[in-house]
């Protein structure tokens, strides 16, 4: 099949002016996982410090209280995500460098 540059052209510029915003993508996301939990049951593993990290036990996990987000929470994710970005920046670029 032979495809001239113009086809390919028309076609990318099809499948670009179909993909929604970024901030479109992103909203979705939020929203299923919103979504999701309530429908996932939350849980938890057991840690314990050992040589200075905190590792999981095998086999510890256990369901706990679920605690699913409110519709105000679906609003606030992006600006409260971005403000702990913000706050924690230094602090992780602290850690990359060790």
């Amino acid at each position: 099949m032979n495809i001239t540059k113009e086809a390919k052209g028309s076609i990318l510029s099809n499948l670009l002016s179909r993909t929604p915003h970024a901030i479109t993508m992103l909203f979705g996301i939020i929203v299923l996982v919103s979504v999701l939990t309530y429908i996932l049951p939350a849980g938890t593993y057991d840690r314990v410090l050992l040589n200075g990290r905190n590792v999981v036990i095998p086999n510890s996990y256990k369901t706990i209280a679920a605690s699913p987000i409110s519709i105000l929470d679906l609003f606030k994710a992006i600006p409260l995500g971005q403000f702990l970005h913000k706050t924690t920046k230094p602090r992780l670029s602290a850690w990359l460098s060790k």
